[in-house]
């Protein structure tokens, strides 16, 4: 027979300080993705489960086993199919429920997800596992609120429960209360001190908040948990950058790149990095690569078309900026910055269609304004110059 708990309540607890920490919140924290136990579960387990439902048609455990094996292959229809077969069989089950959640979690159907969180709650309204899954949920479909409700659910449940706290926290972020989600990383971190993750999350909202020394020393303490962990050196040389001191940022988007050479947006912030200093040969070799990585990455065709411009490359600017306009046809800065080009290219029709452009995209912007006015000088009307300089004025004294 199989364990019908098997999910829920493992053989084995732990405990940390007040209440009792499953092995399960574990793993969560350390991954972040709520994972089904690791059953070692095959295709040769999926066969076994097989026989015995071929042997017992209305043995519900043996299809949620066989459920749980089919998610942990990440084939969440069969998962959900066999899920929901084991709660036709037994409409009690919260563990089905449960699992079938998380099946539609990471199919990313979150309404059903949220119902079958809502429905093992109500079978098991005191587990705090629960309200932390279904907190994941709403956090993903956007509704904060109910996310953070079910999280501080979870925490009255067990108030050292580390990835409650975890996840609290990250709603708070993306809702811009950085003091609330400090707060919580903070007891996180207490929680689970050698959580490379919560310390490099930490470190974002500080940064966020430009307190860069704080963050830096949150990257470097991740960094000292995990010298592999690429994204603190990514992190940490963000940090770096906003603080002005390019050399170090540099320094450690290399060594993110050296762990990831795979590393897209670190090549775009070294890019960043080597133009803000003056270094448009190494500018453009990392926007290079990061548009061989991914040639819809429109920031790169941008940022390579400012470095070109800043070389007085004007033809190579304008295919860039021309390319980002292609992915972003309302891209307004990159509009005028062609124009800007085109310009000094003595293509004077091209950019005032491009500073029209921009104006219309953009009316309130004094300095598209100028820029035709700039444009119609050249071409001798006076008049339309001066009409241009009349209202560039008038915005720049309403700012």
């Amino acid at each position: 027979m199989t364990k019908e708990w098997a999910d829920m309540e493992p053989k084995g607890t732990l405990k940390a300080g007040k209440g009792r920490l499953h092995w399960m919140w574990i793993l969560l924290a350390l991954s972040i993705c709520l994972l089904l136990p690791a059953l070692a579960l095959s295709e040769t387990a999926i066969a076994d489960f097989t026989k015995m439902i071929e042997a017992n048609p209305n043995d519900a455990g043996a299809y949620r086993d066989r459920g749980r094996a089919y998610y942990n292959e990440g084939n969440y229809v069969e998962a959900i199919a066999d899920f929901t077969k084991a709660i036709q069989l037994d409409q009690d089950s919260a563990p089905a429920y449960y699992n079938r959640g998380l099946a539609y979690y990471d199919a990313d159907q979150n309404d059903e997800a949220i119902a079958d969180f809502t429905k093992a709650i109500e079978l098991n309204p005191d587990y705090e596992l629960l309200y932390n899954q279904r907190g994941r949920a709403y956090y993903a479909r956007g509704n904060y609120d109910e996310a953070i409700a079910d999280y501080t659910k979870a925490i009255q449940l067990d108030q050292d429960f580390a990835s409650a706290h975890f996840n609290r926290g990250l709603v708070y972020n993306s809702d811009d209360q950085y003091d609330e989600a400090l707060a919580d990383f903070t007891r996180a971190i207490e929680l689970a001190p050698a959580d490379v993750f919560y310390v490099n999350i930490r470190g974002n909202v500080y940064n966020a908040l430009q307190k860069y020394d704080e963050a830096i020393a949150d990257y470097t303490k991740a960094i000292a948990l995990n010298p592999d962990y690429a994204p603190a050196y990514y992190n940490r040389g963000l940090s770096y950058y906003d603080k002005g001191n390019y050399d170090e940022a540099i320094a450690n988007y290399t060594k993110a790149i050296a762990l990831n050479p795979d590393y897209l947006v670190a090549y775009n912030q070294r890019g960043r990095a080597h133009y803000d200093g003056g270094n448009y040969d190494e500018a453009i070799a990392d926007y290079t690569k990061v548009i061989a990585l991914n040639q819809s990455y429109d920031a790169a065709y941008y940022n390579r078309g400012l470095a070109y411009y800043d070389r007085s490359q004007y033809d190579e600017a304008v295919a860039d900026f021309t390319k980002v306009l292609e992915l972003t046809p309302a891209n307004v800065s990159c509009m005028n910055m062609r124009g800007v080009a085109y310009y000094f290219q003595q293509k004077y029709d091209e950019a005032l269609a491009d500073f029209t452009k921009a104006i219309q995209l953009s009316p309130d912007t004094a300095l598209y304004y100028e820029n035709r006015a700039g444009t119609y000088e050249t071409m001798e009307n006076h008049d339309a110059a001066a009409a241009d300089l009349e209202k560039a004025q008038e915005l720049r004294g309403n700012q």
